[in-house]
């Protein structure tokens, strides 16, 4: 039984054993030295693994990147979950009723996703 830190998610596995990891072993570092990024209480979305399985906290140009990707994914959850709310789409089609009475083009959803997005 060992521990298993993913390369990719930094989930920590506590004892198992290699033919129970979900994934391929290659996937995973085996027994990784975590106590210096425990003890500064770095989270694991800003350990970097590198080459030789050291585990880092990440350099500030790491952490910004892995930061930015996150917040582009939770605005892209966000307006996902806004776009299929029933309520906006009556909104949207009420709306392009209006635009078309006032001789304007409608809005398609593509275009509320987008303003929907720079919002947030």
């Amino acid at each position: 039984m060992a521990f298993w830190l993913h390369r990719t998610t930094k989930k920590y596995l506590q004892n198992v054993d290699a033919v129970d990891l979900p994934e391929p072993e290659a996937n995973y570092v085996q027994d990784p030295n975590i106590d210096a990024m425990v003890a500064a209480r770095i989270p694991q979305k800003h350990w970097a693994i590198d080459p030789d399985d050291t585990i880092r906290a990440m350099l500030p140009a790491e952490k910004s990147a892995v930061d930015q990707q996150r917040d582009s994914d939770r605005k892209d959850q966000e307006t996902d979950r806004l776009i299929d709310d029933p309520v906006i789409a009556f909104l949207l089609a009420e709306n392009n009723l209006l635009r078309t009475e006032l001789g304007r083009p409608a809005r398609s959803r593509a275009d509320l996703r987008d303003s929907l997005r720079n919002s947030l």
